[in-house]
């Protein structure tokens, strides 16, 4: 999916239309993407400035400068793997 955190975010701020089992998925992947961002928003700065805010472009960096991504990031990105 290309724009799953536009459609995280879309659901997000629906939370209280959406049925309890969904209100909860939404709510953990916000929270997952929260975790994300904090983790490794100033690697993928550091490394890919351009790819900020654009999932392929974010996943293509990640790719590319797996060993250069902050140990937190890494651990976040493993939490998301699961």
């Amino acid at each position: 999916v290309r724009h799953t955190e536009g459609i995280v975010k879309c659901m997000d701020s629906h939370l209280e239309d959406l049925c309890p089992p969904c209100k909860e998925m939404v709510q953990n992947a916000t929270s997952a993407l929260s975790g994300f961002h904090a983790a490794c928003d100033a690697s993928l700065t550091a490394q890919c400035p351009e790819a900020i805010g654009k999932t392929p472009a974010t996943g293509k960096c990640i790719l590319v400068h797996l060993a250069d991504m902050d140990h937190g990031c890494l651990t976040e990105i493993s939490k998301l793997m699961v």
